[in-house]
């Protein structure tokens, strides 16, 4: 499901603005430790989000094909519409997607730079209790 996850990141993170895109960032070694350390529940929630993602384009941009079909613009206009829908649970799919995402983004480098913010140290390796 890892692809799967990537797709949507990549969808809800482009390149822009001067900022790199989610697939800029590294998010394959990303989402390889977020796969081993995170529980169960967190990458269930997080496949079910993108399966939400994936197929909901009928709710909100009214065209009954998977995202994968879409243009640039009405993937984006998907995404807003779901962010802004008024079915709690539907808008916490984009939020549980755009949350980890920008776990990874948030800490590259260049996204750091041009936020005016320092580089991220070294992890401390202590995220399962491995001090």
């Amino acid at each position: 499901m890892v692809w799967l996850w990537k797709y949507c990141m990549g969808v809800l993170y482009p390149s822009g603005g001067g900022l790199p895109g989610i697939l800029e960032t590294g998010v394959d070694e990303f989402l390889r430790d977020y796969r081993r350390e995170a529980p169960l529940l967190m990458r269930t929630g997080l496949t079910l989000s993108s399966i939400v993602f994936i197929l909901t384009p009928f709710m909100t941009v009214f065209i009954p094909v998977p995202v994968f079909f879409l243009s640039a613009k009405l993937k984006d206009r998907h995404a807003n519409k779901l962010a802004n829908h008024p079915l709690y649970l539907v808008r916490q799919t984009i939020l549980l997607l755009r949350l980890v995402a920008g776990l990874c983004w948030g800490k590259h480098p260049q996204v750091r730079a041009a936020m005016g913010m320092e580089p991220l140290g070294e992890a401390p390796g202590t995220s399962r209790g491995s001090s």
